[in-house]
């Protein structure tokens, strides 16, 4: 392998991962890469770094009722979706803008229309349950809980025990990958060029190919 073919490939790398405007449509999806790094990667830098993520919590995952709260900062007072998963398919797009007074009392919630809530929802007893928020404005999901049907978790007496606060997660091809890629190419260029240039080198010393 000569080094000018792997420094062409290494520069083609990153074509790899870029991403197209089709990717607009189902970016920030389970599985899929984030909204962010989709518009970062059209050239759209607009996407504030300190965009504050979703917090939330699935209270309750039973046959009868899916419910929980979700918050977005960026949104101010406006209430945000959230998406449930069960078995990791959609099964339904809430609005969390339900009377909440208790995230209020215990939080510095401006108000308390963020719960949302899923009465006789039509999943199977036992289905495993996620509830996504969806960040403003990237359009990310941000997983504020998961739990199988049937059990109910103990946050409503607790609501602000388990807060989570999601950090930014990049779907898609990892990054990882792609320095392990460049890794593994930059040692097989080096190992061509130690033999390329120093085989030569060693037989004009007389130190290889000498018989005894």
């Amino acid at each position: 392998m000569r080094p000018i073919a792997v420094i062409f490939l290494l520069l083609a790398l990153p074509a790899v991962f870029a991403y197209t405007q089709a990717d607009l449509a189902t970016c920030g999806q389970i599985g899929m890469p984030s909204c962010e790094d989709v518009l970062r990667s059209l050239g759209d830098f607009s996407i504030s770094a300190a965009n504050a993520r979703p917090v939330g919590y699935l209270d309750v995952a039973t046959t009868s009722e899916i419910s929980g709260w979700a918050y977005d900062t960026d949104a101010g007072t406006n209430p945000i979706e959230v998406r449930i998963y069960a078995d990791y398919k959609l099964v339904k797009t809430l609005i969390a803008d339900n009377s909440r007074p208790d995230i209020v009392a215990h939080s510095s919630k401006p108000d308390p229309n963020h719960g949302y809530s899923w009465k006789n929802p039509n999943v199977r007893d036992g289905a495993y349950i996620q509830a996504m928020a969806i960040d403003y404005p990237s359009g990310d999901e941000a997983s504020i809980g998961d739990n199988a049907i049937g059990w109910q978790t103990q946050q409503k007496e607790k609501p602000f025990a388990n807060l989570q606060f999601v950090s930014k997660q990049r779907k898609g091809p990892p990054r990882a990958l792609y320095y392990l890629i460049i890794a593994v190419l930059s040692l097989i260029t080096f190992t061509v060029l130690v033999f390329r240039y120093s085989i030569p080198y060693l037989k004009k010393k007389g130190f290889a190919g000498k018989k005894k």
